[in-house]
């Protein structure tokens, strides 16, 4: 008596146990699988990581209007012969140090201190130089008013953000496909149960057909033809299985399972949402900004290449600089008093001239600027094509989605009117008032139209998880 209570509490226990083990089953939801996809998925975080660095250094350019520091320091040795002096050598030590920046005017000022010291061996004693140096470069042609400076701010900005956005877009790309993904593995799930249940119907009809064959209630051929159906249902059983390998694999590989590795992992544990129908009739198109970030790097690109072009016909224009410069002077036999005189005023230095600079080869140069002005117009013209596709994409998709809704609402009626028509057909064999062909042929028709009504509920979240592209992301 207590050994059968026993194993009746043991029975008891182990299906409340394997209960509640079915029941606590992980179920992965679509968010959760995109944060594994953000987390692991190499390229993912590759995107994430150019998108903010470029977005960051999009301020390069900053650095060419800042100020520099600026030093050096040589040491020198000089024992060629002088016919006019007689000395061993020359030694001449030179150090300098100041700050520069160049202003959006294109006006460049620096501001030096400069220390030398020179010694005649066998001449002369040493004597050290002290010189603080004020200089002023203003351009009247080649970056007038600091156009040529301003156009390669912009070439360093627009670069960096076209970066920034095409690989902005990688990241809606690469959680878009994601999303397919895992859409695709729920379908394929969806239809292995479905297959199951028809070999399940197939083999119950067969079992049947057979029982009559054998009673001499029914002719061999309705056998046969239940038999030859039952393997179209195992056939296409195989068929959906090797799909939901296929779909558990790039699952997988999606979210880069196990990490940092290549996997041909077919399996996936956990349980995954159901497509719900309900859900699905609500879904609307999703909001959209007006500028996809593909086509905002394209816009970049095209904003860099201008910028290109005009900056290069600014850097081959004849350089004509009027500058000035101004220094004070000091010549002592010691180096603290070099440095303390260097700051008086009795002995400056003053400088003003013009400077030009022009190439030659006139033919090369046009050519040049030809060059550039077609990269200009290409660039105008790609991201004129690059806004079209955008609203081609835009419109194809919407309207397929719209397309995708009103199939998915026709499946739902066509699978309703299968599944009665294949009871009732089912209900009329057990009544001996139909044949095996014709519950078989019903049967079909009710399982294609499950096929068909799941096939438009996927097509609707993968164009859904596509129209998220043009959004903010948000």
């Amino acid at each position: 008596m207590c050994l059968n209570l026993f194993l009746v509490f043991s029975a008891v226990f182990s299906f409340s146990v394997s209960s509640l083990a079915s029941s606590n089953k992980l179920q992965l939801t679509l968010e959760n699988f995109l944060e594994q996809v953000k987390e692991n998925h190499q390229g993912f975080k590759a995107s994430q990581n150019l998108s903010q660095g470029a977005l960051e250094r999009s301020q390069e350019g900053g650095l060419l209007l800042s100020p520099t520091f600026f030093t050096a320091a040589q040491l020198s040795s000089d024992a060629k012969k002088n016919p006019l002096f007689a000395y061993d050598k020359v030694a001449l030590n030179t150090y300098s140090l100041g700050l520069s920046q160049t202003f959006l005017s294109g006006t460049q000022i620096k501001l030096s201190y400069n220390l030398n010291y020179t010694n005649y061996v066998g001449l002369a004693p040493p004597f050290f130089e002290g010189k603080p140096m004020f200089e002023l470069t203003q351009p009247l042609w080649r970056n007038s008013f600091g156009s040529e400076t301003r156009r390669a701010q912009e070439v360093l900005e627009s670069g960096a953000l076209a970066t920034h956005f095409g690989e902005s877009y990688k990241l809606k790309l690469i959680l878009s496909d994601a999303e397919s993904t895992y859409w695709r593995l729920v379908l394929a799930r969806q239809n292995v149960k479905t297959q199951e249940e028809g070999v399940s119907r197939a083999e119950k009809i067969y079992k049947w057909s057979s029982n009559r064959s054998r009673y001499r209630l029914a002719d061999e051929s309705d056998t046969l033809q239940a038999q030859a159906a039952l393997e179209v249902r195992k056939l296409q059983l195989q068929a959906a299985q090797d799909e939901e390998k296929s779909a558990s694999r790039a699952f997988n590989q999606a979210r880069q399972t196990p990490p940092l590795q290549t996997t041909n992992d077919n399996t996936v544990s956990e349980s995954l949402a159901e497509l719900d129908s309900e859900k699905i009739k609500l879904l609307d198109i999703p909001k959209r900004t007006d500028i996809r970030e593909d086509t905002k790097a394209a816009e970049q690109f095209e904003r860099a290449s201008v910028a290109n072009a005009l900056s290069a016909l600014e850097r081959d224009s004849p350089t004509f600089d009027l500058y000035a410069s101004y220094a004070l002077n000091s010549k002592t036999a010691t180096q603290g008093s070099a440095i303390s005189d260097s700051f008086k005023t009795d002995q400056p230095t003053r400088a003003v001239g013009i400077r030009l600079i022009a190439p030659l080869d006139i033919f090369l140069l046009s050519k040049i600027r030809g060059g550039w002005q077609k990269e200009r117009s290409g660039a105008e013209l790609a991201y004129q094509r690059k806004l079209y596709e955008q609203e081609q994409d835009w419109t194809d998709w919407t309207r397929k989605f719209q397309e995708a809704k009103t199939r998915f609402q026709l499946s739902l009626s066509i699978e309703e009117i299968q599944k009665k028509k294949f009871f009732y057909e089912k209900e009329r064999l057990g009544r001996g008032r139909s044949t095996t062909y014709q519950v078989l042929v019903f049967e079909q028709d009710f399982a294609q139209a499950q096929i068909s009504r799941m096939q438009a509920q996927t097509e609707i979240l993968q164009l859904y998880a596509r129209l998220k592209l043009f959004g903010d992301g948000s």
